[in-house]
């Protein structure tokens, strides 16, 4: 059976979504069209490149978190170096990392642009902050001059993760003019009504979804990087507790996050397989519903 998925924003924590895809493979699913945001957007493109869920556990478990805080320039500065990065690059770290990372990923399975794609297959959500627009990617990037079909996947990606402040967001130039380009979490951190809302598509739309804890320890506020970094958690936090209605909650395989944050980029590998598997009961509870629902002549 054909699906179409929707994967919700969540930083480190997106592993999470890798042991719930193994878990609906398992049992026959197939992926048509994918969407999502910033973590979604990773999983998401790596999905339509053409990898499957066993090979995206072992993708998520070689990624370096720790390298996506990696300093250059005036950021190595003992102190106050991402401070001064902060106020001069509008970001405290680079997010190079990211975009080498999914570019050679992307490449071993011979894509590179949007046009290596089947046309419709993946939908990114990033954010304008120059014209206040979302932008779902590739399609509005022609609002800004760009060629949709010749974009870099990769890149998209970047864009859609570029947590604001804790990275640089991403600059795009058009005509001498700049437009610049942050996380789609803080706008749309699960889009799920790309697909579920659309009656041409002829497959049902599963959202996955990190549902984190109403208890969140309390963030340390020493110094301004402190400071950023309790606002963007407590933002992106706000989003893991917002009201999903009716309609696609019995869509949405909702997943615990045991307490790990959003930007908590030091996960151990203990962290990680923790994720791993709450990816994976979450699914097989989800699958469960649905075979009980059958069983009693109900649909979900």
């Amino acid at each position: 059976m054909q699906l179409d998925a929707v994967f919700e924003g969540g930083g480190v924590r997106g592993i999470a979504f890798v042991g719930a895809l193994l878990e609906f493979e398992k049992e026959g699913f197939v992926w048509n069209n994918i969407a999502g945001t910033s973590a979604g957007a990773i999983v998401s493109s790596l999905l339509a490149a053409g990898y499957s869920g066993k090979e995206l556990e072992g993708l998520m478990r070689e990624f370096d978190c720790l390298a996506l805080t990696r300093r250059r320039g005036l950021a190595k500065i003992p102190l106050i170096g991402v401070i001064v990065n902060l106020w001069i690059r509008e970001g405290m770290f680079t997010g190079d990392y990211l975009i080498d990372w999914m570019t050679e990923k992307l490449k071993k399975k011979n894509i590179y642009t949007f046009d290596d794609l089947p046309q419709g297959k993946l939908k990114l959500i990033a954010s304008d902050i120059t014209h206040g627009k979302m932008l779902v990617l590739p399609d509005d990037l022609k609002m800004i001059g760009i060629d949709p079909r010749t974009f870099p996947v990769a890149m998209a990606v970047r864009m859609s993760a570029s947590l604001p402040m804790f990275f640089e967001p991403v600059v795009l130039k058009h005509k001498n003019q700049k437009t610049y380009i942050v996380d789609g979490g803080i706008l749309s951190n699960y889009p799920v009504w790309l697909f579920g809302d659309n009656p041409r598509s002829q497959y049902p739309t599963i959202g996955f979804r990190l549902f984190a804890s109403e208890d969140v320890s309390p963030y340390e506020i020493n110094f301004f990087p402190d400071y950023v970094s309790a606002m963007v958690k407590t933002m992106l936090h706000a989003h893991d507790q917002r009201y999903i209605d009716h309609q696609h909650i019995k869509h949405t395989v909702m997943i615990p996050t045991q307490g790990i944050s959003t930007a908590q980029f030091d996960l151990s590998m203990e962290e990680r397989d923790m994720l791993f598997r709450s990816g994976q009961g979450a699914a097989q509870q989800f699958l469960r519903n649905i075979i009980t629902l059958r069983k009693n002549g109900k649909t979900s």
